[in-house]
């Protein structure tokens, strides 16, 4: 089980205009721009990116953690949190899951809905930190 959330890229960027209400898909729809839409969301300065956090690495896993109090996944790429530093402690199962999301990341830019659901099977990777992307249909 987990939270079900559909994610279209916005395409706003590559028309040259501003993440505004007017002619932002993520706006519109009520979600954050992610790094992977055309503005790049938090990384490319984009006003409606989502921040990321700053906790210290244990007080990720519980309320007061904007990732976690959003239920999204702390982004390697954009959280301040040490996130990234988990991969050296999680071992070779962590930096396998790691190239497996950076490989696959080419489904989240094509504009199909995306199923997102937390992945909390796995013994051997910490809990609520990555999210696992399948197309609508698969």
């Amino acid at each position: 089980t987990g939270v079900k959330h559909e994610y279209r890229p916005c395409t706003c960027a590559q028309q040259g205009l501003p993440c505004v209400k007017e002619t932002c898909e993520c706006i519109q729809a009520n979600n954050f721009c992610e790094k992977f839409c055309a503005c790049a969301g938090p990384l490319g300065g984009c006003n409606n990116g989502f921040p990321g956090c700053a906790c210290k690495r244990t007080e990720c896993r519980g309320s007061g953690c904007p990732c976690w109090d959003a239920f999204r996944e702390c982004d390697l790429d954009v959280c301040l949190c040490g996130a990234s530093g988990m991969v050296a402690d999680y071992g070779e199962a962590f930096k396998q899951r790691v190239a497996e999301e950076k490989q696959n990341a080419e489904t989240v830019f094509e504009n199909n809905p995306l199923r997102v659901w937390q992945t909390r099977h796995d013994r051997h990777l910490p809990p609520r930190l990555f999210t696992k992307r399948v197309r609508e249909g698969d």
